[in-house]
């Protein structure tokens, strides 16, 4: 049975996680907090990463194979809508009977590409992680917000919008943004210290109300 989907925000590990991602750079942070949840569980995991185009079906048979030492292990395999037909069997046999001392993180990029697979892994009851474009300035807008309270900090709405505006669709900019002004500005960033950092791609008649 299909399972509702979690989000970036929110996602955990289970035997199989499906990431069906169209934003790379929220993608990253949804694999970094899958290999942080599993090191904590257990510190001695061994990760694996590799692309669907130069796995075989072999290969991934041999990487999700109990082990002989007791190993646990995080498998992760991008671009699944590439997959050859033997390792999508393999993927679909594999999903509906995982290993206890695996986890297999997979990921689709959003595409219509390899559709079918996404649709029979989530019959075969695995985990799901959405992660959408923000095409939406607003979208962005409150991502860079929670980035910078995140870290402790506080932001003007005005210094944000402009944020968003400089940067565009860039979300992993913007993600690097919020860092970087976080650190230079614990304390608040303000509408100034941001149109000193990117008003330049800005032109002059975005700061007249603003400044008004």
């Amino acid at each position: 049975m299909a399972k509702a989907a979690k989000t970036w925000k929110n996602a955990s590990l289970a035997p199989v996680v499906l990431v069906t991602s169209k934003e790379e750079a929220l993608t990253r942070r949804v694999l970094a907090r899958l290999k942080a949840q599993a090191l904590k569980e257990r510190p001695d995991t061994e990760v694996s990463e590799l692309t669907a185009d130069t796995l075989s079906a072999g290969q991934f048979w041999q990487l999700v194979s109990p082990s002989l030492f007791a190993l646990t292990r995080l498998v992760v395999v991008q671009e699944i809508q590439n997959c050859g037909d033997g390792l999508k069997e393999a993927l679909l046999k594999y999903a509906k009977a995982p290993e206890a001392d695996v986890w297999l993180v997979l990921v689709h990029d959003g595409s219509a590409k390899g559709r079918g697979l996404i649709t029979s892994l989530g019959k075969a009851g695995v985990e799901k992680v959405d992660v959408p474009a923000l095409k939406k300035a607003a979208d962005r807008k409150a991502l860079l917000l929670d980035e910078v309270r995140a870290r402790g900090g506080r932001i003007e709405p005005e210094a944000a919008q402009l944020i968003v505006d400089a940067i565009g669709e860039n979300v992993g900019e913007l993600l690097a943004a919020a860092s970087q002004l976080s650190q230079d500005f614990p304390q608040m960033i303000t509408f100034a210290q941001a149109k000193n950092y990117y008003g330049s791609r800005l032109g002059a008649n975005a700061f007249t109300i603003a400044d008004e």
